[in-house]
């Protein structure tokens, strides 16, 4: 093993602070060095060199829905060939193209060899890589015998997230890129332009009219307060960013995004059909309904939601029935209650939860395109009038001034 650089502080045998490099094989020899310049070595830790720093893994540490289901799918496969795990870890580890997969894959692949299951050995190569829901679905279909069966509900759990990821994000570009550029025009207006005209306006004997008087008022109102708008909005965005933070005020936020009037449908239906969803696929794997409930807890993005779901599954432990449980829920609503009483009644739950979550799925697709449809022409119309407003109070005051000439 070639020696590395240390970079360390420490107090010298005089009793005066230092700091400096060493060499050494590793940092028990170079604090072992140091102790004979050193009463006491305060830090020390390793010098990155610039092709450490190149390799550095870069980006989220969570793997994407694309990455997992990708990943899955290719687990499943090879597994139903007959490979042995271990040769199936080893195999996917040398077809992955992501440096950070393949690094996991390969220790993971050394913990699995001494013994270890696939879903521990995925967690202990790197605890944040993989969402509880992932780690919770091997652990099932090994502790069942469904490997297979287990990746390849993975497999399209986190093909149809990934899906509804970027219907969501095709949907939303487009608005977001208008408003943004309707804001920006808009300030660039009320701070530049009509601070520029209104010495203009001014030298006019007539009367100005009421929307120019208007318009100047809010270019006013700009230029003398926007400092401080900017800083009260600061304000207003870091205590309601502490208030969330408390438990009863992240309850309160989950709540209202799911009240709110425009997207708290389409939050509500992506919330049920990820819980449908989830729920299917973990029953299917062989888990129990409590502990199904607890892996679903883990993945729903509503924080009100997932409460009410731990809620549930302590229900269930009690001895609770699910339909009793749900209706007793806060949040859920009651169609997603009565198909989940009706199939533990039947025996159908997986069944009906997997029926359920498509419906949910189709509802929440259909609510998002009407959005956007009904979204776009309202940012267009606004901008319109917007825009018509400036340009009427900016020409008729022009009009009126080479009447008087």
């Amino acid at each position: 093993m070639g020696n590395g650089q240390y970079r360390y502080r420490g107090i010298s045998l005089e009793g005066l602070p230092v700091k400096g490099i060493i060499e050494a094989a590793d940092e028990y020899e170079a604090v072992a060095k140091l102790r004979q310049t050193c009463r006491i070595v305060t830090k020390i830790t390793p010098v990155r060199k610039l092709s450490a720093i190149l390799s550095m893994e870069i980006g989220s540490r969570r793997a994407g829905f694309q990455e997992l289901s990708m990943l899955a799918s290719r687990f499943s496969s090879i597994l139903r060939s007959g490979i042995p795990l271990v040769k199936c870890v080893e195999l996917i580890g040398r077809q992955t193209e992501n440096r950070k997969m393949k690094r996991i894959l390969k220790e993971a692949r050394i913990h699995v060899s001494a013994g270890w299951s696939l879903g521990d050995s995925l967690q202990k190569a790197d605890p944040e890589a993989f969402p509880g829901m992932f780690l919770e679905t091997v652990r099932a279909g090994e502790a069942s015998g469904t490997l297979e069966q287990a990746f390849d509900n993975l497999a399209s759990y986190y093909e149809r997230q990934d899906e509804i990821r970027r219907k969501i994000s095709a949907a939303m570009t487009y608005p977001s890129f208008v408003l943004a550029a309707a804001v920006l025009v808009v300030m660039i207006v009320m701070v530049k332009v009509i601070p520029a005209l209104t010495s203009v306006f001014s030298e006019l004997d007539g009367e100005l009219p009421l929307s120019t008087k208007i318009l100047i008022g809010i270019s006013d109102f700009f230029r003398g307060y926007l400092l401080h708008g900017i800083i009260a909005a600061l304000a207003a965005v870091v205590l309601s960013l502490c208030y969330v933070r408390t438990e009863k005020g992240r309850v309160l936020w989950n709540r209202m995004k799911l009240k709110s009037p425009v997207f708290g449908k389409i939050r509500m239906l992506r919330a049920c059909g990820q819980f449908a969803h989830t729920m299917s696929a973990m029953l299917s794997s062989g888990m129990t309904l409590p502990q199904a409930l607890n892996v679903t807890a883990r993945t729903l993005e509503n924080y009100m939601l997932a409460k009410e779901t731990v809620r549930i599954s302590r229900r269930v432990w009690e001895g609770w029935s699910l339909g009793d449980s749900m209706r007793d829920a806060d949040g859920f609503p009651d169609v997603l209650k009565e198909v989940c009483a009706l199939g533990e009644e039947s025996g159908e739950l997986e069944k009906m939860l997997g029926n359920i979550g498509d419906y949910f799925d189709k509802q929440a697709d259909y609510a998002q395109k009407k959005m956007t449809a009904r979204l776009e022409p309202a940012l267009l119309t606004a901008l319109a009038v917007l825009t018509g407003f400036i340009v009427i109070s900016i020409y008729m005051p022009l009009f009126t001034m080479y009447g008087l000439l």
